[in-house]
């Protein structure tokens, strides 16, 4: 079979804010999560992601958007304190030889860390399963 381990921690604070507003479905409501790919025992990567529930008003298939970008494992807990900086994140990318678009990711990573220390985020839920893809021949 074709299955790839996929592991997310996924962010809220003590009131639940990210949660409630997700199960809701409120406009704009936001999930943020760290994911990876893979057994924990070779994470080098993760990817710092931001889902956003927005309304499908016209039926084009925009009902919500989600936005990331890869950092060093070691490099989540001083990003997530503040103590490495957006514009830090654009170094460690560049360093990465990241393929994006930079000024994109800086922006996000100032966004997210904004959140995560405006709302006191902090880990909530760790989800860690088995993906698999079903393909027809030919596609």
């Amino acid at each position: 079979t074709d299955a790839d381990l996929v592991s997310s921690v996924y962010f809220d604070n003590e009131k639940l804010e990210l949660y409630d507003g997700r199960l809701k479905k409120h406009q704009g409501a936001i999930a943020f999560r760290i994911r990876w790919y893979g057994p924990e025992s070779s994470i080098k990567i993760v990817f710092i992601e931001r889902k956003q529930h927005l309304e499908d008003w016209y039926g084009d298939g925009e009902a919500s958007s989600k936005l990331r970008f890869p950092l060093p494992e070691d490099q989540v807990v001083p990003y997530l304190e503040g103590e490495l900086t957006p514009e830090g994140v654009g170094e460690v990318l560049t360093a990465m030889k990241f393929k994006g678009d930079l000024a994109e990711a800086v922006q996000l990573a100032r966004e997210i860390q904004a959140l995560v220390l405006e709302k006191k985020l902090r880990p909530a839920i760790r989800t860690h399963y088995m993906r698999t893809a079903f393909q027809r021949t030919g596609d």
